[in-house]
């Protein structure tokens, strides 16, 4: 939508063609990303949002001098000089101009705006949330019979529910639970291509000999065999849900659960650090999918009577035939280094938040 503001000054709009191209530099951007440097400005570290862009085009456009060319709906971009979980996407200045074509505008950073005020996404109040039901389960995954519903949700509850802890929390563990696993569905990766026979397993496809290790040393775990007895993560749901705690809590050295704010994104967040081990990460449009689960599971965990009313609405359309179909989709394989770093035992990790 923003490729029509062509009366905007200096705004350049995204490349078109569909596949992500090669990154443009934006009009008055007379002044050289090294420069910048080179003047003590940090540069902003960005990732594509959508296949219109790619990264670069996104790094050239938010980090250019003068009138940049960033639209939060295609980039996301965070201080590099933050500490890796504490990075905030970085917002434009309150005091930067806006310019306006009929009823939509745009500041000085390419962000559109409503009424001369940026449209900010604010963070929801997250609800304490320990436990949940099968019923909740079969909201968010209708692909889930009652049966497996009732085990997958007493063992979800034991295993993670303390460690989420609020219904951000548990949206967002969902949302990618979601895609890992089909919708709890499917357990051990398909063919156990990745590194045979320490493939995916469990809700989070816990991958890797290092990292089975990393987890069966762990109290969180609570899976002291798993090394040995590989399939019992995907066999039996507490410990499945065990080794999710594990790649939930402790894996990259703290809880997701800080991430997940109850927002867009902080659950893109959550989906670079599950599939690529860290964020900002690449391809972030590939995450549609989990975020389309996630503001599922947002409206299924609710409680008061507009998420009541969604509810019977989603549940209304999915027997009517005209929700979008349950397809995951097709993610990019993740890293051959995914998981803990080969030189992190698991007497390395402490429990509770990180330290800034």
């Amino acid at each position: 939508m923003l490729a029509t503001l062509t009366l905007c000054a200096g705004v350049a709009a995204p490349p078109q063609g569909g596949a992500a191209l090669q990154a443009s530099a934006p009009q008055d951007s007379s002044v050289s990303l090294k420069a910048d440097v080179a003047a003590g400005k940090p540069k902003k570290q960005c990732s594509s949002l959508s296949e219109v862009v790619s990264d670069e085009w996104c790094t050239e456009g938010c980090n250019a001098k003068g009138v940049q060319n960033c639209p939060e709906e295609m980039c996301m971009c965070y201080d590099p000089e933050q500490p890796v979980g504490q990075q905030a996407a970085w917002a434009a200045p309150a005091d930067q101009e806006v310019q306006c074509e009929g009823d939509m505008c745009i500041d000085m950073s390419g962000n559109v705006v409503s009424g001369g005020s940026q449209d900010e996404e604010e963070a929801p109040k997250c609800r304490d949330m320990q436990e949940i039901t099968a019923d909740q389960l079969q909201c968010v995954f209708p692909m889930l019979g009652i049966e497996n519903a009732n085990r997958y949700a007493e063992s979800a509850s034991a295993r993670v529910g303390p460690l989420l802890a609020t219904d951000c929390a548990w949206a967002a563990f969902l949302g990618n639970v979601a895609i890992e696993s089909k919708e709890l569905t499917i357990w051990t990766e398909i063919k156990c291509k990745t590194e045979p026979p320490y493939c995916g397993h469990g809700p989070l496809q816990l991958t890797g000999h290092h990292n089975f290790n990393f987890c069966a040393e762990l109290e969180i775990c609570d899976c002291p065999d798993i090394v040995k007895e590989i399939d019992s993560v995907a066999e039996d749901s507490d410990i499945g849900f065990g080794t999710s705690a594990c790649v939930w809590g402790a894996m990259f050295g703290y809880s997701l659960s800080e991430l997940a704010d109850g927002t867009r994104d902080g659950m893109l967040k959550t989906c670079c650090t599950i599939h690529q081990g860290h964020f900002p990460c690449e391809k972030m449009s590939q995450y549609n999918r989990r975020v389309e689960y996630w503001e599922t599971a947002s409206t299924c965990l609710g409680t008061d009577a507009k998420a009541k009313t969604a509810q019977l609405a989603l549940r209304k359309s999915r027997a009517a035939g005209t929700h979008h179909g349950n397809k995951t989709g097709t993610e990019s394989a993740r890293p051959k280094n995914w998981g803990r770093p080969k030189n992190h035992k698991s007497s390395d990790h402490k429990a509770g938040p990180r330290s800034s």
